[in-house]
């Protein structure tokens, strides 16, 4: 009899223990499909299966499908209503560009000669205030088509040396208004990348704006080349910022507290990143001894 038990035990033990195993199995294999979802299918209509019988592990799969279908669903929704928020900036910013683009010409085509002085400058005045307008809006504008992959980029070689200094030149007096010490490493020669010299041209526009924004008393540009890459540095020192707010510097609508005055839409470094990333190239931000903030602009030569 004591055998018999013995005999039984061990059957016993056996079973449950090859049922640990499998169940074990089971859930190491959930485990990875799950994974495998939420990585790189989510957006299609996969589900767990269940490959061993089991009351428990059923009603967990069961849960399980139903937080995949749930968040499917959400994600949907998310999507829908982020393309609707996209469409919306884009009519609104079509709408205010073509009035503001007839004032801002018949300003221009004023005749100067019959104001006084102080009207004269009243007008500059309203002149740079609109053309700040026109700018803050292009920014919604070009967000709302970068967002929406509706902004096609040409892919040619363009020579970023001679973009990069005439777009200094065009923004040169804004950083004298700034007061900033200006130094220029630029070389002189062509030097070729490839991508599409209007996207390039607006990121320079909208990191010098960065520069004129946020920098303290000096800035330097520099463009390099090594290892079949273009970098273009554009350091300021700057205040008051930590490595937590650089970070959040390219995140879109970001605006520091110190420049929601100015008429910051929070929107020119992310329309920056996406036109570089567009081309293949990278755009980042460093704070070097809490002290010099860094952007990199790194693209491929030809």
């Amino acid at each position: 009899m004591l055998y018999g038990m013995i005999g039984g035990l061990s059957v016993l033990a056996i079973y449950f223990f090859i049922r640990y195993r499998m169940l074990s199995g089971a859930l190491k294999k959930t485990d990875m499909e799950l994974k495998e979802i939420m990585s790189t299918g989510l957006e299609e209509n996969r589900i767990l299966k269940k490959d061993v019988s089991s009351k428990t592990l059923e009603g967990l799969l069961i849960t399980l499908n139903s937080l995949l279908r749930q968040i499917r669903s959400e994600r949907v929704l998310y999507e829908k209503r982020e393309k609707e928020f996209q469409r919306q900036i884009e009519n609104v910013s079509h709408d205010l560009r073509t009035p503001l683009t007839a004032i801002i010409g018949y300003l221009k085509i004023m005749d100067k000669k019959s104001l006084s002085r102080e009207d004269k400058e009243n007008l500059e005045v309203v002149i740079r205030k609109a053309m700040l307008l026109k700018r803050l809006i292009s920014q919604f504008y070009d967000f709302s088509r970068l967002t929406a992959d509706d902004y096609i980029l040409k892919s040619e070689p363009i020579d970023i040396a001679r973009l990069l200094r005439e777009t200094l030149v065009d923004t040169y007096a804004e950083l004298e208004e700034r007061r900033l010490s200006v130094n220029v490493d630029i070389p002189d020669r062509p030097v070729l990348v490839k991508g599409d010299s209007n996207a390039a041209e607006r990121i320079f526009l909208n990191l010098f704006q960065n520069v004129c924004r946020y920098g303290e008393t000096s800035f330097s540009v520099g463009l390099k080349e090594e290892d079949g890459e273009v970098r273009i540095s554009f350091v300021n020192d700057v205040s008051g910022m930590d490595e937590e707010e650089v970070q959040q510097m390219f995140r879109r609508f970001y605006v520091r507290e110190a420049s929601r005055g100015e008429g910051a839409t929070g929107l020119g470094l992310t329309v920056a990143q996406c036109l570089t990333e567009k081309m293949g190239g990278r755009l980042t931000a460093e704070l070097e001894d809490g002290k010099w903030l860094d952007m990199t602009l790194v693209m491929n030569k030809v």
